[in-house]
């Protein structure tokens, strides 16, 4: 074979491994997470998100509900006496037990995990109400595309998913007009179930965290609740919703004083910009 004959060769099997090297296989479709509704408890609903952000989607007859999250909302301050570590050695420790007084030894090492923080801040919920006619069927995570999906007996279907390019979650609601689409803060939540939504009540704790109510915003086809935080911490969850047709579109997103100073207009603008670009634009860059 001559020699260029084979470079071309060469160059023609390069670009097939490269091409393989660069589209992984996706899941098959058998592998998706299928529930059958209801599915009444957060921590049994289908998991989104995109690394920043993250949503839990379930519900029961005619609502749809999403649970909030954003990955660095923490309260990260210490209970209990400050720098007890350098207090209480492992040293004395061990002389503590040696005299078999377990209580003290225990009351040092162990009160400082006993208070509500360091904690995990939840970012409260999104709930979709259809008419009381639609009742929910089933709810399915695709791996491949990564969004959920809420299929209603009817043909009505709600799709979501958090874009892999933008921190923002979208949804569409489709063969159903909303009665009422309502953002719950946290303590909403807290107030509103009580724990009795068959899941452990993350607002219980936040409850008792010292912070100032929440401050919430409506603003046309948008809401939004402000949150004050410890340590200087604030933050914004934000949803606004669009009627294109026959499609009801939802955009939320969640800002905060990492991101920047007027991080209620940030939020405004990522939403805005979401419903601009509708569904199917965002997903098809979500995909690829």
């Amino acid at each position: 074979m001559k020699p260029v004959k084979i470079f071309l060769l060469l160059i023609s099997l390069g670009g097939a491994f490269t091409a393989s090297a660069q589209i992984p296989d996706l899941p098959d479709a058998h592998y998706n997470l299928l529930l059958e509704a209801p599915v009444t408890t957060w921590d049994e609903a289908i998991p989104l998100g995109n690394g920043l952000m993250g949503g839990l989607l379930w519900g029961e007859d005619n609502t749809i509900r999403l649970s909030l999250d954003r990955g660095d909302l923490w309260d990260e301050r210490t209970s209990g006496e400050k720098e007890w570590w350098k207090k209480y050695t492992y040293q004395k420790g061990a002389e503590m037990i040696a005299q078999k007084k377990y209580d003290t030894v225990n009351r040092w090492w162990d009160g400082a995990y006993k208070g509500v923080s360091p904690t995990k801040l939840p970012a409260g919920r999104l709930e979709i109400k259809l008419p009381v006619d639609q009742v929910v069927k089933a709810f399915e995570l695709k791996l491949a595309t990564a969004e959920g999906f809420a299929y209603f007996k009817s043909g009505a279907i709600v799709k979501a998913l958090y874009s892999a390019n933008e921190p923002v979650a979208l949804l569409s609601v489709k063969g159903a007009v909303p009665d009422a689409i309502d953002l719950l803060s946290t303590s909403d939540v807290y107030h509103k179930n009580t724990g009795k939504d068959g899941g452990p009540s993350s607002g219980g704790s936040v409850s008792k965290l010292g912070y100032p109510d929440e401050i919430k915003g409506k603003r046309g086809n948008a809401k939004w609740y402000i949150q004050e935080a410890a340590e200087g911490l604030k933050y914004c969850v934000y949803m606004e919703t669009k009627t294109n047709g026959k499609e009801t579109l939802l955009a939320i997103t969640i800002t905060s004083t990492t991101d920047a100073d007027d991080f209620l207009s940030l939020a405004q603008k990522r939403c805005a910009s979401a419903l601009a670009k509708g569904y199917d634009v965002v997903r098809k860059s979500h995909v690829q």
